[in-house]
């Protein structure tokens, strides 16, 4: 009699997926959606990557899951073979590579959604802040709202612990909280563009003009201009709407590198780093910079990451993978080998870049 069997990848050190047989009387759960299952004497999270007629094990040990954490798939079908790819290249445990992929509250079997976002406004109880003297934290945060509802994130900026004050007030009754509903980023004010030289222009039009896959080996000190082409080649993709993501190899470099494109772009610049991904991937405007990235495959993250962006810029990486389907993959000094799996991904590799292959 034919059966669906699950296949599911589970986070263990073992090289191969593990069967299961889905729940009755209820759909199965689609492919690229986690699952929590038994394992051993303990409940596993993990996620489905393939649906088969016939299970490798004896009927004896199949066992029913216990229940689909999603009703919608989290990873779609081109990533979940973009890791499958990673796994087998690296060697790696299938488990692994592919739960590992996930943020740390989703690999728990939290609830995939957008971390809600707050803003708070004065309520009709509230006094005036000149009347609270003796109170000179409460009286600032009365006159930061005065005109309106503020963010969270713009009360961090102008109140230094504002946030004990808020909730001294919210039990007085005199300010109100509200969630406020997703929106787009805003993009902010560019700056101008420096004139390249005619060998950064070569190089820019170079990278924009590629169709398909194509290797790019930038040659240049430091200082010689290198970062120059991997902003104009941004910039170019930021104007046809789409986006891009940098990675850079320290994560001490992270906030020149965040300064330096806000102020290039005027864009909304999420970092991203790989013990807050969970918070900052869900801000992530249309540039995202990457920081701290490991090679092999505990940085699935960030490809991940990568496959819903336009350009990759890779700072003086020593080993990345850059397997995107379609996105340009700019990589500078000191990369020792750089992969693009899929044969429409262009790359531009800088200086001290040893293997450049697809």
């Amino acid at each position: 009699m034919s059966r669906l069997i699950l296949k599911v990848a589970i986070d263990a050190p073992l090289r191969h997926l593990f069967d299961y047989l889905p729940l009755f009387h209820v759909p199965p759960p689609a492919v690229g959606c986690r699952v929590r299952v038994p394992f051993g004497r303990h409940a596993r999270v993990g996620l489905v990557v393939a649906h088969a007629p016939h299970a490798e094990v004896a009927d004896a040990q199949l066992r029913h899951i216990h229940e689909a954490v999603d009703s919608e798939p989290l990873l779609g079908h081109a990533l979940l073979d973009l890791l499958q790819r990673a796994a087998g290249y690296y060697h790696a445990p299938p488990g692994e590579v592919f739960v590992g992929t996930l943020p740390a509250l989703l690999r728990a079997g939290r609830v995939a959604r957008l971390a809600p976002s707050f803003e708070w406004h004065l309520s009709g109880a509230a006094p005036t802040p000149e009347s609270l003297g003796r109170a000179p934290r409460q009286a600032a945060l009365l006159r930061a709202l005065n005109n309106g509802s503020r963010t969270e994130d713009a009360l961090d900026a102008a109140l230094e612990g504002w946030r004990a004050t808020a909730r001294t007030l919210l039990s007085k009754g005199w300010i109100e909280r509200a969630e406020r509903a997703p929106e787009a980023v805003p993009a902010g004010v560019p700056s101008a563009a420096p004139r390249l030289s005619a060998a950064q222009q070569a190089a820019v039009e170079a990278v924009c003009a590629a169709d398909g896959f194509q290797a790019f080996l930038l040659d240049g000190v430091t200082g010689s201009g290198k970062t120059e082409v991997y902003l104009a080649a941004i910039e170019a993709v930021l104007a046809a709407g789409r986006q891009a993501l940098v990675l850079v190899p320290e994560i001490g470099l992270a906030p020149q590198t965040e300064a330096r494109f806000r102020a290039r772009f005027g864009a909304a610049v999420a970092v991203l780093r790989r013990a807050a991904c969970e918070v900052d991937a869900d801000k992530a405007g249309r540039v995202a910079i990457v920081g701290g990235i490991e090679a092999g495959p505990a940085g699935q993250d960030v490809i991940a990451r990568a496959a819903g962006q336009d350009v990759v810029a890779v700072a003086a990486e020593q080993r990345i993978r850059a397997e995107l389907t379609g996105h340009p993959v700019i990589a500078e000094a000191a990369g020792e080998h750089i992969g693009a799996a899929v044969a429409e991904d262009p790359i531009v590799a800088g200086a001290a870049v040893e293997d450049v292959v697809a």
